[in-house]
């Protein structure tokens, strides 16, 4: 059995130590496979929580999503088009006592889509304590069936994998290299 206890006590993280779990001080860009960033997200504390700000920093998360997304797509060199909509970039977004999942994932050649995954409020009574804790927990049990599906696909698709042997005597398939200038496009932020 595992027990996981979250608390939100924005008012209060100055009075934590400086080596304390305050989770507006973790650095959510920390999900990085070798050299690819698996995981964006973003922290706000229940006060600065405004429209604007859910807006703002969901649109930063979605668009270094992307640059992560590209650059992942970039060393699957080997990687089917029929896999190119199984890789998945997760985002994290905390607000206040609201996290959400979302997924970043190509769904055809230039057009990428954000997918809601789950909605989880921090559980503010002891009476909701198990069903919010279970909840909280299948959030990042998501987040990480997300990042072991990005590392299998860097491990399958990242090198040729293809019988050598076969490919040279004829009797194998060669491999094809995945034209991943044909399915991204670039991120562009602001006026051109």
């Amino acid at each position: 059995m595992v027990a996981v206890f979250l608390f939100d006590q924005s008012s209060n993280h100055k009075a934590f130590a400086k080596d304390a779990l305050v989770a507006n001080r973790m650095n959510m860009n920390a999900g990085a496979i070798g050299d690819v960033e698996a995981l964006t997200g973003e922290f706000a504390s229940t006060r600065t929580t405004t429209e604007g700000k859910i807006y703002n920093d969901k649109l930063k998360s979605v668009l270094a999503s992307k640059c992560h997304l590209n650059a992942l797509l970039g060393t699957l060199i080997f990687l089917p088009e029929n896999q190119v909509k199984n890789i998945c970039i997760p985002i994290i977004q905390i607000m206040g006592q609201n996290l959400s999942l979302y997924a970043l994932s190509l769904v055809e050649k230039e057009v990428y889509t954000v997918q809601n995954i789950m909605d989880v409020e921090y559980t503010r009574t002891i009476k909701k304590l198990r069903g919010g804790v279970d909840k909280i927990i299948t959030l990042f049990s998501h987040v990480d069936h997300l990042i072991e599906n990005l590392e299998e696909k860097i491990g399958e698709f990242s090198r040729d994998t293809s019988n050598k042997m076969k490919s040279i005597t004829g009797r194998g398939h060669q491999s094809h290299k995945f034209k991943v200038e044909e399915w991204t496009s670039e991120v562009t932020w602001g006026p051109r």
